[in-house]
């Protein structure tokens, strides 16, 4: 029994640290909030520049309404806009808000859809990669490796190998691996598509807007 315990104490301990909240830079002039707790988790002075605000897995009733909406009417701005982060595990009561808020002038919300979930900007992923990325994201995580895919080393193909025969060359078609004592490579983390789709949007939106 105080096995099964502990396990439970930690397994939550674990949900905590993966969702605490944070603010930082993704890109010069685009802010990342990641908030587990609007009343508790919304940054209290204006962020200068554009905003990703994260609110997967966030919980809250109805009382959180009124600061979220207070704050995003505060933040949004053409210049600046807020892009949301929500999934089918962002509260109903916080899905139901962004929904009503999508005409709002520099908002928009990213996320896969569901059923009862449409946001302005469509992901396809599935929820345990999400979680996967959700987790691997913090304060001080390398984005390079869960914002932009990992390059891998190229295969030879068939056509490669007719070629370089056809030039009198000999190409293995599939290099024996070497035995080395060298640990496999830890596999990287799965990218946080809803981010990256974030970043890419920023970029766009500051390419296009009149200077």
């Amino acid at each position: 029994m105080k096995r099964v315990s502990a396990l439970i104490f930690f397994a939550l301990g674990t949900l905590a640290v993966s969702a605490a909240p944070f603010t930082r830079e993704l890109v010069p002039g685009l802010n990342y909030v990641r908030v587990a707790s609007v009343v508790a988790d919304l940054p209290v002075t204006e962020l200068a520049g554009a905003v990703v605000l994260d609110l997967r897995y966030a919980a809250g009733g109805g009382a959180v309404v009124p600061p979220l909406l207070g704050w995003i009417e505060r933040q949004a701005k053409p210049a600046a806009p807020v892009l949301v982060l929500a999934n089918v595990e962002t509260s109903p009561e916080l899905r139901r808000l962004l929904g009503r808020l999508a005409p709002h002038t520099g908002l928009l919300v990213i996320g896969p859809p569901a059923k009862d979930f449409q946001p302005d900007i469509a992901i396809a992923t599935a929820p345990e990669v999400e979680r996967q990325a959700y987790d691997a994201l913090s304060a001080d995580s390398d984005l390079a490796t869960l914002l932009a895919p990992v390059g891998t080393k190229p295969r030879y193909d068939e056509a490669a190998i007719l070629e370089a025969r056809a030039h009198g060359e000999w190409l293995e078609e599939e290099p024996e691996p070497e035995l080395t004592d060298t640990p496999a490579p830890t596999p990287a983390a799965p990218l946080d598509l809803a981010v990256q789709r974030a970043v890419h949007v920023y970029q766009a939106w500051s390419a296009l807007r009149p200077r």
